[in-house]
């Protein structure tokens, strides 16, 4: 008996195969933009301003929801990150299904598509 994964599902294995290689990693932020996140806004436990990160803004409508049956209500989401963490993050999530575009630069996000 096959058992389908939600998209739901696949996003959290991503983000807790993020932390476990070490990178501060949340969903839906609120802080007002890029520009001035910090460690408290992250709200990480261990986190410092040297430890790689990646994160998704989650305000002005733009956080990243899924509907009763786990699937994602948004097309695409952009994620943050510094400190060198996009390179294994785009890996992680490349490795749980989901269509990847980021043109490894350090000040581009990383898009990630849903349909």
């Amino acid at each position: 008996m096959e058992t389908t994964i939600t998209t739901k599902q696949a996003w959290n294995a991503a983000f807790n195969d993020m932390r476990k290689a070490g990178i501060a990693a949340r969903r839906n932020v609120r802080s007002c933009c890029r520009g001035c996140v910090t460690a408290d806004k992250l709200g990480l436990e261990g986190y410092d301003d040297e430890k790689p990160y990646v994160w998704n803004f989650g305000g002005q409508g733009m956080a990243l929801s899924f509907d009763w049956m786990g699937q994602a209500e948004s097309q695409k989401v952009w994620l943050n990150h510094g400190n060198g963490s996009a390179e294994t993050a785009v890996e992680i999530l490349r490795s749980h299904g989901f269509e990847v575009e980021w043109d490894g630069t350090q000040h581009k996000c990383i898009e990630v598509k849903f349909w």
